[in-house]
């Protein structure tokens, strides 16, 4: 039977369609492949890190002597303690320890602050108010405990090494923390950087556990353009997403809100931070987690147009942060900086409550496609329960 030119001609291009759809499938395989390389690695060796933030708990004979209960993990006890540095502010204990590996050229800082039990404290960090730190919106309460307790002694016990240690000014940076730690850490990398402490070449790694919201959505972007975050986080572990919750002394648990505008009603020391979380442009508010990424926010923003932040998702790693899409849901007005969701700073890693399986988290407009609605209360024991541990008992 023979065919005509048409239908030849008609049996050609489905041929290549098909061919074509056949080999861009193989490259989205291995383009996925090849882009989840680089954050898989990472994952794994937080587990070997998460030994480092229980190591900031505890006192400092068990720290100098690196006996901690989880110590017998730190990697492969390549580790030495080069400074301990604890104080105590408002009833509070705050500590950082800086160890260094020779083996592996790593300069690990680890921080730690109160503890999840410290609902009242905690709260208190988002009724605050607001400061600046190198021309970046940090909560108040943070930049108060980090210019009191860390900054000066921390930059000391730095150039010490550096000065003692010629090697080490090549060797990496690795900042952990969990839960309020987990901010500092965060916060103190921002710092060394901006004041070249540290040198942003040297590519620093933050390893965060339950790591606390710090900073507005401009000071997250800032961060995402500086270095990259590894943010551990447990799918039942509630406190990540604050201030979307309020501490009850009577209950002692956590109430939390879906609706900002009934929050900020119950507890008007609420709405300063909540109404002050997106980014001023071109005097218009934004809403923080709703567009600090989206199309309108670069459209109108003269400042994040030439920012070149790290997505740190699977399917598109080391790209621009600003990602489009539909939000997962309505925000509601711009008026109000709806923060239902964490937020946008580096890799967001939802774990299972059993560290069975785990997710890395991808943003449309701001927006994780991880997280679920917040419960209506929910107690602080998850907050210190990581990998089948108790990061806060020493």
């Amino acid at each position: 039977m023979k065919l005509s030119k048409i239908t030849f001609l008609s049996l050609a291009v489905i041929i290549a369609l098909c061919l074509t759809y056949v080999e861009s499938k193989g490259k989205n395989k291995r383009s996925m492949s090849k882009s989840q390389y680089w954050i898989r690695p990472l994952i794994k060796t937080a587990k070997s890190y998460f030994s480092f933030a229980n190591l900031a708990y505890c006192n400092v004979d068990v720290i100098k002597s690196l006996s901690c209960p989880l110590c017998s993990s730190i990697v492969d006890n390549s580790f030495g303690v080069a400074d301990v540095h604890f104080d105590k502010y408002l009833g509070q204990t705050y500590k950082y320890v800086l160890l260094v590996s020779d083996t592996h050229k790593e300069i690990v800082i680890s921080f730690a602050g109160p503890k999840s039990t410290d609902g009242v404290h905690l709260s208190k960090i988002y009724t605050s108010g607001w400061s600046k730190l190198h021309g970046e919106r940090i909560e108040k309460t943070y930049l108060k405990i980090y210019n009191s307790q860390f900054s000066k002694p921390l930059k000391t016990s730095i150039k010490n090494l550096l000065k003692k240690n010629k090697e080490t000014q090549n060797y990496k940076f690795i900042f952990i923390g969990h839960s309020f730690g987990g901010a500092m850490a965060v916060l103190s990398a921002f710092d060394l950087i901006k004041t070249k402490l540290i040198n942003q070449n040297e590519s620093p790694l933050v390893y965060t556990f339950g790591q606390l919201r710090i900073g507005d959505d401009e000071f997250v972007e800032e961060v995402n353009t500086l270095f990259k975050v590894i943010r551990i986080v447990k799918n039942n572990d509630y406190m990540t997403r604050l201030p979307n919750c309020v501490w009850s002394e009577l209950n002692s648990q956590w109430k939390c809100y879906s609706d900002t505008n009934n929050l900020m009603t119950q507890y008007p020391e609420y709405k300063r931070y909540i109404m002050n979380y997106g980014g001023h442009q071109n005097n218009q508010h934004y809403s923080g987690l709703q567009a600090a990424y989206g199309s309108s926010f670069l459209e109108k923003s003269s400042r994040t147009n030439n920012k070149k932040g790290y997505q740190y998702t699977m399917n598109n790693p080391g790209q621009p942060v600003y990602s489009h899409g539909s939000t997962l849901e309505n925000q509601g007005s711009r008026s109000f900086g709806n923060i239902y969701y964490s937020q946008p700073m580096g890799a967001e890693v939802i774990f299972s409550d059993k560290f069975k399986k785990f997710q890395v988290c991808s943003y449309f407009g701001g927006i994780p496609n991880c997280e679920g609605q917040l419960p209506k209360t929910f107690g602080p024991s998850e907050s210190a329960l990581y990998y089948g541990e108790n990061v806060e008992e020493c």
